[in-house]
């Protein structure tokens, strides 16, 4: 059964793989032998890059932000230059939750932000991998989404919004690439121990509600991530298309 999940030989880009879940998820696949470029927006990356690749196959660290259109093309063209133009898996983590502001107050500019960074870069993350992975009739693609998308969250109008979307183009492209060897699929963390955590972590009562939601007992720590994106990124996964796996500890709506 181990060598359903050896990646051995694969190569896989994770963005917003310096920290949290995303740098659980560049772990996870290292650890089954892939090689993996993560894609951050500082110099961390590199740092990052170094530490996940100990002994084992290459890391590259690639600085960039995916949210960014007028570079996103020459990000994806540095990664695969790393990856000699091939790639077999794509995680789509990158994402922001910008909470300045009530739904009632939220600006334009935060607005555009949340849906470039979380929805526009998926998309043409996906569109620019799919290119080079049809014509091998083989890829797989992970979209990080959220519970929040299943379910919206409470003063959470636009993030919530933004992984539904990222839910449905999931199951969009899936439909659309399925025949053509690609599998798109989607993990939907819940409530995670992040930095995009910090703000209810602060909040005695928000956390009150949080825990009272888990039939777990405790949230999530990013390593939890690991085995629903290794399980849709491996051979164990090749009839799983267009499915969201929710990795929440069976939270209930609050």
């Amino acid at each position: 059964m181990g060598s359903l999940f050896d990646l051995t030989g694969r190569r896989a880009i994770v963005t917003g793989g310096t920290r949290g879940i995303g740098r659980a998820i560049a772990e996870g696949l290292h650890e089954m032998g892939a090689e993996v470029v993560i894609i951050g927006t500082n110099d961390t990356v590199f740092e990052a890059a170094k530490e996940i690749q100990g002994d084992g196959p290459n890391v590259y660290g690639v600085k960039g932000d995916v949210g960014e259109r007028s570079t996103r093309q020459a990000l994806f063209d540095e990664c695969m230059a790393h990856l000699d133009g091939v790639i077999d898996i794509l995680v789509n983590n990158a994402g922001v939750n910008i909470r300045n502001f009530t739904a009632i107050d939220y600006p334009y500019e935060d607005f555009d932000r949340m849906f470039a960074v979380n929805v526009e870069a998926v998309f043409y993350m996906c569109q620019m991998a799919a290119k080079l992975m049809i014509p091998r009739g083989y890829g797989k693609i992970i979209n990080i989404s959220s519970i929040a998308g299943l379910r919206g969250a409470k003063n959470m109008a636009l993030y919530s919004a933004t992984k539904a979307a990222v839910i449905h183009l999931t199951q969009s492209l899936s439909n659309e690439w399925a025949g053509l060897g690609l599998r798109v699929n989607s993990v939907a963390p819940g409530f995670t121990l992040t930095d995009l955590a910090k703000v209810s972590l602060q909040n005695p009562e928000r956390m009150k509600q949080v825990y009272a939601s888990l039939p777990v007992g405790h949230p999530a720590n990013p390593e939890d991530m690991k085995g629903a994106v290794l399980f849709l990124a491996s051979d164990a996964s090749n009839h799983v298309t267009g499915v969201t796996i929710p990795v929440d500890g069976g939270s209930m709506p609050t």
